[in-house]
């Protein structure tokens, strides 16, 4: 009895410890892009559930996703890229 109230006491604060990290609530297009070489990327604001605001880009027909405005900090989907903003 003690190792099944103990094994649900530690999945219980696992899951309530990632439950209260900041997430993304909002991602709203915000503009088209064009480089000074002719590429195009895409603008998006980030709102997240402990009020943090920033911005996020598209890169690559939005393959490629970024935090900020630059080709730095990037992930494979947007909404890793926004969790990043989150944090």
């Amino acid at each position: 009895m003690k190792i099944l109230m103990t094994t649900l006491l530690v999945a219980l604060l696992c899951f309530s410890a990632s439950a209260g990290a900041a997430k993304p609530t909002n991602i709203a297009f915000a503009s088209k892009q064009k480089t000074m070489f002719g590429g195009t990327y895409y603008v998006y604001k980030v709102g997240c559930s402990n009020g943090r605001r920033g911005v996020i880009s598209g890169w690559n027909d939005k393959k490629k996703w970024c935090v900020g405005e630059a080709k730095k900090n990037c992930r494979a989907t947007r909404l890793k890229a926004a969790a990043l903003v989150c944090q």
